[in-house]
């Protein structure tokens, strides 16, 4: 969870037994003008877009532990969803960028990092 709101992104839902993390992240584009609109929507989705005043990115984060080992599996999905003048959603597509997709896993593997060593402190402590 800590990934996902270093990046600015608001907890929707958190089950520890499912695994399953949601989250959304607005990003008003509207004082920025329609060519950073459109490049920063093209950029994430590969597809291009009049201008749009608002966008949000929905993240659906799963986590599973592996079977015989000491590792997790993170799954990790981000959704574009970009808005007209009248507030009505007008498209929705899966960001398909990978350095967005790097950018959130190196914030996730560091935050993991600091959570292990955190822990250890504890252990020790007690």
């Amino acid at each position: 969870m800590s990934a996902l709101q270093d990046q600015d992104f608001v907890i929707g839902d958190a089950n520890l037994g499912t695994g399953l993390v949601t989250g959304h992240k607005n990003v008003d584009v509207s004082k920025k003008g329609s060519v950073f609109a459109n490049t920063f929507a093209r950029a994430l989705t590969g597809v291009r877009f009049s201008a749009n005043k608002r966008s949000q990115i929905e993240a659906s984060i799963t986590v599973r532990k592996m079977a015989n080992v000491e590792r997790i599996r993170v799954r990790a999905n981000f959704e574009m969803k970009l808005y007209g003048d009248d507030g009505s959603m007008k498209t929705s597509l899966p960001v398909i960028d990978g350095e967005f997709y790097q950018e959130f896993f190196a914030k996730l593997s560091k935050a993991v990092f600091l959570d292990a060593i955190y822990y250890v402190e504890e252990e020790e402590s007690s």
